[in-house]
């Protein structure tokens, strides 16, 4: 016999409000005070108080409102436009009087003119 997967468990409605917000309270107290660290044991023992359903439910719905939040006011400002550096006037350098004989040589020359290609049977 083939070993089936197991299916996924149906997705957790998300929590309430108000059970998140009790959710963080209860978390507050574990936070550091005074220069004492953050008591991880007792964090812990409050997680492991508390269903996998219920931490996946107060998950998503943390989750829901952090997405669904509005956007930051950062956001509804336009963004300002860009000024280009002033760049310093360049100075114009003299060119040589051969560079100049080659730039007209070749403004001198005639176009070549193509050979029609010619069908061959």
């Amino acid at each position: 016999m083939k070993n089936r997967p197991l299916p996924s468990p149906p997705p957790v409605p998300p929590a309430t409000r108000a059970e998140v917000h009790k959710f963080l309270k209860g978390l507050q107290e574990f936070r550091a005070k005074d220069g004492k660290s953050i008591d991880e044991a007792g964090i812990k023992q409050f997680l492991d108080k508390m269903t996998v359903g219920s931490q996946q439910a107060i998950g998503r719905r943390i989750m829901m409102d952090i997405l669904k939040s509005p956007p930051s006011e950062r956001r509804d400002e336009p963004e300002r436009k860009r000024q280009r550096p002033k760049r310093k006037p360049t100075k114009k350098t003299k060119t040589s009087p051969k560079s100049e004989s080659k730039r007209a040589s070749k403004k001198k020359r005639s176009p070549v003119k193509k050979k029609k290609a010619i069908r061959r049977r």
